[in-house]
């Protein structure tokens, strides 16, 4: 009963996470937010009924979400007397739900984790989202899921999928890139291979500046922390060449100019970026500095509830700058590093995906989006499902004459 109540509260968490704006169409913008907060919880509890172990490092992890609420009550409790303004309150309750979310998921290693269909359902929200993309960029489905961006590319659509926006699907997708290829790394099945560039390829032709910043740096930090060098120097190798491929194709086409003028001030949006951030850290400067003197002024998240908000800084680390400061802008990215830390470290490619979403939101607000977040949070889950399908570790034997020992005391996933 716990295994499949494990299984269905998984499933419904990630398609909730990634169906917002299907929810909306039923319950409205505010209760499709709650309908994923219910089903994120839902797992949780599932979670902690599910048998299993602690995964070593708990009571660090513990005090670091700890210190950090600490900080964020102290932030939102200065805002509430000096500046009269009760709305910081929403946005510290949001990130408590996403820390302590990444808190149990970075410390539990269930039992069950291998018999939970963590392929079928995150393949499943994966292609529907993608799919409906696509449909998106005909000019189809435009009515049914709100979102997409009509204006911003000159009449090309920047889809929103079942996200609910256009900002938010690339986010998850880019993400599901990295799952898919430590998929076909431990399972070797070439469907998850072939997902993985669909996905990869739905990224690039979506427009996501953020979504390709992802791949790029998750790819990057593959090739710096595999652990052995001759997989580097491989994927170094054939990196190399399917990036002169991409070129190729890619040449003198939108796609190309949009991921490419994420790194030029003369991009689109990027001069109004940097300006944000210079703003970011005067008022950061006008405030305590160590804790925040503007929480929940600056993000969607207080607007997205009904409250007041001032703007957004266009960057996840200067928001929990200005909300939280400088103490709990580091003990955020700490709780970060708890879902980073919790994967295995023989899951390369899954951990590098991590670290690449981890650094792009130092350049884009990507922490207060809900499908990202939640797959973030979920990858420790994900690493114990590859650990338990990989099968139990096995002694590497060397062969020897007859009657000698068969052991070299290494230790390999069979």
């Amino acid at each position: 009963m716990r295994r499949a109540l494990l299984s269905g509260t998984f499933g419904l968490c990630v398609l909730a996470a990634c169906g917002r704006g299907a929810l909306e169409g039923l319950v409205g913008k505010q209760g499709a937010y709650l309908c994923q907060a219910l089903a994120l919880a839902a797992f949780v509890v599932a979670l902690l009924a599910a048998p299993g172990t602690t995964r070593p490092g708990h009571a660090r992890r513990v005090w670091t979400v700890y210190l950090f609420l600490l900080v964020a009550m102290l932030s939102a409790t200065y805002v509430t007397v000096v500046r009269v303004s009760a709305s910081g309150w929403v946005y510290v309750a949001v990130m408590a739900f996403f820390a302590v979310t990444i808190l149990v998921v970075a410390s539990r290693r269930p039992d069950d984790a291998g018999d939970v269909p963590v392929t079928f359902w995150l393949g499943l929200a994966g292609t529907a989202s993608v799919g409906v993309a696509l449909l998106q960029q005909r000019e189809l489905l435009l009515d049914t899921f709100p979102g997409s961006d009509l204006a911003s590319m000159g009449g090309l659509v920047r889809p929103s999928a079942l996200s609910g926006n256009y900002l938010h699907y690339p986010l998850f997708v880019a993400l599901l890139v990295f799952v898919f290829l430590e998929l076909w790394t431990v399972l070797r099945r070439p469907v998850h291979a072939v997902l993985a560039v669909l996905f990869a390829v739905a990224v690039v032709l979506s427009f996501s500046r953020s979504g390709a910043m992802i791949l790029a740096l998750g790819c990057a930090a593959y090739v710096v922390t595999a652990r052995r060098a001759a997989t580097r120097i491989r994927y170094v190798y054939w990196g190399s060449g399917a990036l002169l491929v991409m070129a190729a194709v890619l040449s003198g086409t939108v796609y190309a100019e949009r991921i490419l003028s994420s790194v030029s001030l003369d991009g689109a949006g990027n001069t109004t970026r940097v300006t944000k951030w210079f703003q970011a850290v005067e008022l950061w400067t006008d405030s305590p500095l160590v804790i925040g003197g503007w929480t929940g002024a600056y993000t969607n998240v207080t607007e997205n509830f009904g409250g007041g908000a001032a703007g957004v800084v266009e960057s996840g680390f200067f928001q929990q700058l200005v909300s939280f400061g400088v103490l709990g802008a580091v003990l955020f990215y700490l709780v970060l590093g708890q879902s980073v830390g919790a994967v295995d470290s023989t899951h390369s490619w899954l951990r590098a995906g991590l670290v690449g979403g981890v650094l792009e939101s130092f350049v884009y607000q990507s922490i207060e989006v809900v499908p990202f977040m939640v797959l973030f949070a979920l990858a420790p889950f994900v690493s114990a499902h590859l650990l338990q399908r990989a099968g139990p570790a096995v002694p590497r034997v060397a062969a020897g004459p007859p009657g000698t020992p068969r052991y070299r005391g290494e230790l390999v996933h069979g």
